[in-house]
C-alpha cells in the first residue's frame, strides 16, 4: 500500500483523477483606482502556456460597477484537458502547503 504523505492528503481532491475538471474559467475584477497594467500582466503569470500560441482566448471586458464606475473584468476558459492539466499543475508547483490547505477547506464555495 502506498505511503500518504500530508501533502498528497492536502491535495487528496486533484490526485488520482484522469481529468482534473471539466473546464476552468478564471475571471480577475479591476476596480478603478487600481493599476490595469500590473493585474493584467499578473493574471497572465497565472498560466504557464502563451495564450496566441495555444490558441486560448484572453478576454478583455469593461463593466459599469455599482457606483457607476467602469470595471475592467480579464477571463480565461480553458477547456482543453491538457491545458486543464498543466494549469492545475502550475498551480500546484506556486502554493504553499498552508495555502493548499485553505484551498481544500474553502472547497464547497470555490469549487462548482
Amino acid at each position: 500500500m502506498q505511503k500518504i504523505t500530508k501533502e498528497y492528503k492536502i491535495l487528496g481532491f486533484f490526485v488520482g483523477c484522469m481529468k482534473f475538471a471539466h473546464n476552468i474559467a478564471v475571471t480577475v475584477f479591476v476596480k478603478v483606482g487600481e493599476n490595469v497594467d500590473t493585474v493584467r500582466s499578473a493574471f497572465k503569470e497565472l498560466f504557464p502556456f502563451d495564450f496566441v500560441k495555444e490558441k486560448i482566448l484572453f478576454k478583455e471586458e469593461t463593466a459599469t460597477g455599482l457606483n457607476e464606475q467602469a470595471i475592467q473584468i480579464f477571463s480565461v476558459f480553458l477547456h482543453k484537458e491538457r491545458h486543464i492539466s498543466k494549469f492545475i499543475e502550475f498551480l500546484k508547483s506556486r502554493l504553499s502547503v498552508e495555502q493548499k490547505s485553505l484551498l481544500l477547506a474553502q472547497k464547497e464555495s470555490r469549487l462548482d
